[in-house]
């Protein structure tokens, strides 16, 4: 699976997450995992996830900073919706989210490996 270096840097995470993001990137939405979405011509959706009520699990935004489609506003009014949830929220100098895996660069992947491993993030909090 080609996830645009993404995949050559993040170590020691299950492939099952890898095609969870690659999902929701690519239904342009927060979607349960569907296991037979790659095997489908045509992916049906399936249920969406009500962030809304998120409470209890660690949340990480890593937005790019240019992004002309998931606007800074945007992203702030998600932050302020899921509260004390958000546990790093962080903007990084690239052009679009699609451009995260290849222009990022290492801080970019270390500092979302951190936060998917469990490690403290309080310096990723903007």
């Amino acid at each position: 699976m080609v996830l645009g270096g993404f995949s050559t840097t993040l170590k020691g995470l299950g492939v099952k997450l890898y095609e969870h993001m690659a999902q929701n990137s690519l239904s342009s939405r927060f979607q349960a995992y569907d296991p037979s979405y790659w095997t489908s011509e045509t992916p049906t959706p399936t249920e969406e996830y009500d962030i809304s009520v998120i409470r209890d699990i660690p949340v990480g935004m890593f937005m790019a900073s240019g992004d002309e489609v998931c606007l800074k506003a945007q992203n702030d009014e998600t932050k302020a919706l899921l509260g004390d949830s958000v546990q790093a929220y962080q903007f990084y100098d690239v052009k679009s989210n699609g451009d995260f895996f290849v222009y990022a660069g290492k801080d970019m992947i270390d500092d979302m490996t951190r936060f998917l491993s469990g490690k403290p993030v309080a310096n990723l909090l903007q």
